[in-house]
């Protein structure tokens, strides 16, 4: 096959692949440029996020159990005092994630929330769960101490670390 080409058709196919060139340059600069836009955004709320739980993490890694009921930290308190600021950092970086991981964020939300008690949602507030005591039962007249206000108090420590760490961890930078 024989082109016979002039000048001026080598120009305009050159001058053709330099705006395809351009477009596709320019294209894939925007996409670049928005795909770190939107990390920055996800980075920033994932701060704002993890920054709402500061002190309460620190207060829980802190806790221990005291001698008497007062002198104890309480969960189901620290959690309720806290919960409409988290409740909204929650709201703000949820928009930041994908449709898997905000169900995901929802189910640990939830979780930290109700615990067992999900299903009863609509009939008692938040953090029921988070409540400890000792126990005790009756065995030939005595009483047996099943667990004590320790042990309950730190099963209730375990378990808040874990629901915190586990919405936390939807908040690591990218």
């Amino acid at each position: 096959m024989n082109f016979n080409l002039t000048g001026y058709e080598l120009a305009l196919i050159a001058g053709g692949f330099g705006i395809i060139r351009a477009l596709l340059g320019n294209w894939v600069g925007h996409r670049f440029t928005e795909s770190r836009d939107r990390r920055k955004e996800f980075n920033d709320a994932a701060t704002e996020f993890r920054r709402e739980f500061t002190e309460m993490v620190k207060t829980i890694r802190e806790s221990h159990p005291g001698t008497r009921r007062f002198e104890t930290t309480c969960f189901f308190q620290l959690f309720t005092s806290t919960y409409n600021t988290q409740y909204n950092a929650l709201l703000h970086f949820k928009a930041h994630l994908n449709k898997k991981d905000q169900e995901k964020i929802e189910k640990a939300w939830e979780d930290h929330c109700w615990g067992d008690y999900i299903d009863e949602k609509e009939s008692h507030g938040p953090f029921l769960h988070y409540h400890y005591e000792s126990e005790v039962e009756m065995r030939d007249g005595e009483p047996h101490t099943i667990k004590t206000l320790e042990e309950a108090f730190n099963e209730t420590k375990q378990l808040a670390t874990e629901n915190v760490e586990r919405l936390l961890s939807f908040a690591k930078p990218k």
